[in-house]
């Protein structure tokens, strides 16, 4: 995954994982925050995490070193959609889909 990152700041990181150990969504254990966040940075991120995650930017409220990480999740999903398309927790919100507009 390339990094073309615009406001995450990898100096910054010294993965503490307070970032993901503070989600109000995710919660981790600081440990597994920690190995968490040392993957997103190399480009990797756990399904369950990119699930999981709502985009609410909490963690870069939480990180104590300003590195902005919620844009290494948001640039994640981002590279998904471009090779599998809108995903479908997305495409409801985005109201994609007649079936929302269910006559009353």
């Amino acid at each position: 995954m390339s990094k073309d990152y615009k406001f995450f700041n990898l100096e910054n990181c010294q993965l503490c994982g307070k970032c993901l150990s503070e989600c109000p969504e995710l919660a981790l254990p600081l440990e597994q925050a920690k190995k968490e966040k040392a993957k997103i940075n190399q480009g990797e991120i756990s399904p369950w995490l990119s699930h999981l995650c709502t985009g609410c930017f909490n963690c870069d409220f939480y990180c104590p070193n300003n590195a902005q990480p919620c844009e290494t999740i948001v640039y994640h999903w981002w590279q998904e959609y471009k090779e599998k398309g809108l995903r479908e927790r997305a495409a409801i919100l985005c109201l994609l889909r007649s079936s929302i507009f269910a006559p009353m």
